[in-house]
């Protein structure tokens, strides 16, 4: 970290010398981790830095102490942070420590009460973030700056690795094979499903489509064979009282894996099909209902809980016990009908186990946003989620997502429309303005920006090893045909 880019509550303390790389290699051996890039930037230009004790400092500045990096491990096995898996590497020169948690990628910064046998409050996931947290809390404000914030990397204007097309409308939903070398995809309009082979692009051929057969978007896959879900007329009721047959079938053979029955006013037809990763439970959303579903068996597991009339986003976690929802549309705080989440978890059996409340930008506003998307990584360890302005990532410990995101991530002067995990230390975004940005995990600045398409990419996946992303823009209610795209892009994820 430059001397320029540390906060100005920083500029007058005492430093030491900056720390030796003999000391960093000792320090990350023995803590068992590699510590932060920007925490390390700021040690090696000063090895510790303390205001604790002088009293010159300037009236209203916090008091913060950052220990020299080799009594790291002395101080927190003297205070037995050590089984919390928690690093002191300094105080406020009181009743507080300021700790590094080991318990989250990328680790977070925690103030602990020397009293307190927990973990803490939250001081942000970043070093600067944790310095902004400290001066915050202690009601400091810094001098105002003019400085203005820097440009996004210019986007590379590069053409995708491949399109897969034969869509006669846009594709409504894109669903991975579980090794990441097929992709089916899905057109609402026509009832139209589409599979590929990606590092081809050769089209497999599928059971052809019988007539009153409307297919439900996106469903999964069942022993590495694509099934999808339909929908069906039994008996056509006017009024939209008709009795209706959901079930999910074989892509390839056609062949009905489970089937159930209900009534068009009870639920409409579906609206987005979700099958879990070992094929045992389907969530499928209709425009007044939703159910959850045996897949083997075709009975009911549970009734989801209320507000569930508006449209959905759904993810399983890859070893199918728990299943998130986001609320895309934006919740109104007067609507009487609990507006106090935006995500919900639930067990494989329908339980609610834990639930998040998305702030917006004015956290005086009387509406919280809609979240676009949610996604777990590979390991189920990380919950991400979506709204026009940021992707948050919140921490899993068993199926309770931490209460405050551990990272967020932006792109500046853009509303975001997906986001997803790529492998296991990156995540992309993808922007209204048709553009693919790319993170690192420990790191808020994008380091790629792909130009992909004018046209809004709505849906975005990533392989499984996050050598490729998909990107399809889905039909576009109020638009023209031609502001619809009828093809899924493949791109290679080259840095």
């Amino acid at each position: 970290m430059p001397e320029s880019a540390i906060p100005n509550m920083l500029s007058h303390l005492p430093k030491n010398p900056g720390v030796t790389e003999e000391i960093i290699a000792d320090t990350q051996k023995l803590i068992g981790f590699q510590l932060p890039s920007d925490l390390l930037d700021f040690y090696r230009a000063c090895n510790g830095a303390d205001n604790t004790a002088y009293a010159t400092i300037p009236q209203g500045t916090p008091h913060i102490r950052l220990d020299p990096m080799e009594e790291w491990v002395t101080n927190t096995d003297n205070y037995d942070f050590a089984n919390r898996k928690l690093v002191m590497i300094g105080a406020d020169g009181g009743p507080f420590a300021y700790c590094l948690s080991l318990k989250t990628l990328p680790m977070q910064y925690r103030q602990i009460d020397f009293g307190d046998t927990g973990q803490g409050q939250y001081m942000g996931s970043s070093f600067a973030d944790f310095l902004v947290a400290v001066r915050d809390e202690l009601k400091w404000k810094a001098p105002k700056t003019t400085e203005k914030p820097k440009p996004l990397p210019p986007p590379v204007k590069d053409k995708p690795l491949r399109e897969l097309k034969g869509f006669p409308y846009g594709v409504d939903a894109m669903v991975l094979s579980p090794s990441g070398e097929k992709v089916l995809g899905m057109s609402r309009g026509g009832s139209t499903a589409i599979l590929f082979e990606l590092q081809t692009g050769k089209e497999f051929p599928l059971a052809p489509r019988e007539e009153q057969r409307f297919l439900v978007p996106a469903a999964g896959w069942i022993e590495n064979r694509p099934v999808l879900c339909g929908t069906q007329y039994i008996k056509i009721v006017p009024g939209g009282k008709s009795d209706m047959r959901s079930f999910l079938f074989d892509a390839e053979s056609w062949d009905t894996v489970c089937e159930w029955f209900y009534n068009q006013a009870d639920s409409g037809t579906g609206d987005m099909a979700c099958l879990s990763p070992d094929g045992t439970r389907l969530v499928l959303t209709g425009a007044r209902a939703q159910f959850f579903i045996d897949a083997v068996t075709g009975g009911s597991v549970a009734s989801l809980p209320k507000p569930m009339n508006e449209p959905l986003s759904l993810a399983w976690t890859s070893d199918s016990s728990y299943l998130a929802l986001g609320r895309q549309a934006k919740v109104e705080m007067t609507d009487g009908e609990n507006p106090d989440w935006q995500v919900l978890i639930l067990d494989r059996n329908g339980k609610e186990v834990a639930r998040i409340k998305v702030d917006g930008e004015n956290r005086d506003a009387i509406d919280r946003p809609g979240v676009r998307c949610v996604n777990f990584n590979a390991a189920g360890d990380c919950l991400l989620l979506a709204t026009d302005k940021s992707v948050r990532i919140h921490a899993m410990t068993g199926a309770c997502p931490s209460p405050k995101p551990i990272a967020e991530f932006r792109v500046p002067m853009r509303h975001l429309h997906a986001a997803c995990f790529v492998g296991k230390e990156r995540l992309a975004v993808t922007t209204a303005e048709g553009e693919i940005v790319l993170f690192a995990l420990d790191n808020p600045k994008p380091i790629r920006i792909w130009q992909s398409t004018k046209l809004q990419a709505r849906l975005l996946l990533a392989t499984p090893d996050g050598k490729l992303l998909l990107t399809a823009n889905g039909n576009e209610p109020y638009g023209p045909e031609s502001a619809v795209s009828k093809t899924i892009r493949v791109w290679k994820v080259d840095v």
